[in-house]
């Protein structure tokens, strides 16, 4: 029974150490974070064969539909196509830090650099991405979670005997958020005092919505109507971009009636019984 435990962990044991085999070292230059708030134009950085770069995935994000690797090739690499990798290990530990240092994580995809002057591979974190019809983009269809993030990268020779200047050449490195197509309308609502802001109504495009100052809305046009229980409703048009913030000030002004007498100026007038 003892053998048939010791067996059992030892198979355990294993198992565990084949799944987090693979161990990555290399000198980290970047450890690049995707938010809502990234920029579209992406981080660009430049590195050499066996250094290392991370990608992470910021855990409040809400468009982010998933990320793009752009690889830019040395020339002098390119004449040895067919002859590095990039790949990419997720779910990585100990936690990482710039600088040399050793990683240990599980293999999310190898690619065979291709003899071109660009390479591009788009990564999916919230959808599934679109297939591209370029053949030097790769698009991956295994989805990215914040939990297995941080992403490593690194480029690798799959053979040996090459000059030892390739290892100092500079492959440039771009990497872009894919924003969904939609994003957040942000109210600033400037009530009159003497109104309730627990009585007001808002509506898109013609629909109510509930009374949240914040809505997520579709890339594109749009018309924003509201109103509040004796107050003046208020209707603006916007723009609502992918993956940022619109905000647009609204201002209810309380309704004021009046009643114009027509009489002579000897008359004397009551109103609901008081003069």
């Amino acid at each position: 029974m003892k053998r048939l435990i010791s067996n059992l962990i030892l198979l355990l044991l294993i198992t565990a150490s084949s799944v987090f085999a693979d161990n990555i070292r290399g000198n980290l230059l970047e450890n690049i974070e995707i938010s809502d708030s990234f920029s579209s134009e992406g981080r660009k950085f430049n590195m050499h064969i066996e250094d290392i770069f991370a990608v992470s995935i910021d855990a409040s994000s809400g468009f982010i539909k998933g990320f793009e690797v752009e690889l830019r090739l040395p020339q002098n690499i390119r004449q040895y196509g067919g002859s590095f990798a990039l790949n990419v290990f997720k779910m990585v530990t100990p936690e990482i830090d710039r600088g040399v240092g050793t990683y240990f994580g599980r293999k999310y995809s190898s690619m065979i650099l291709p003899d071109s002057a660009k390479f591009f591979i788009r990564i999916p974190v919230s959808e599934q991405l679109e297939p591209a019809n370029d053949p030097y983009t790769k698009v991956l269809t295994s989805r990215i979670s914040y939990s297995e993030s941080p992403l490593i990268f690194t480029i690798l020779p799959i053979m040996k005997g090459f000059p030892s200047s390739l290892y100092s050449s500079d492959f440039t490195v771009t990497v872009r958020p894919i924003f969904l197509q939609a994003g957040t309308l942000s109210i600033d609502l400037n009530l009159d005092e003497e109104l309730d802001q627990d009585l007001i109504e808002i509506s898109i495009d013609g629909k109510e919505v509930s009374s949240s100052l914040s809505h997520r809305l579709p890339a594109g046009e749009h018309s924003l109507t509201v109103s509040a229980e004796g107050g003046r409703s208020a209707t603006k048009t916007f723009s609502i971009e992918a993956g940022e913030t619109t905000t647009v000030d609204v201002q209810i002004e309380k309704l004021i009636s009046r009643l114009i007498v027509d009489a002579p100026e000897t008359a004397i007038t009551y109103i609901d019984g008081e003069r």
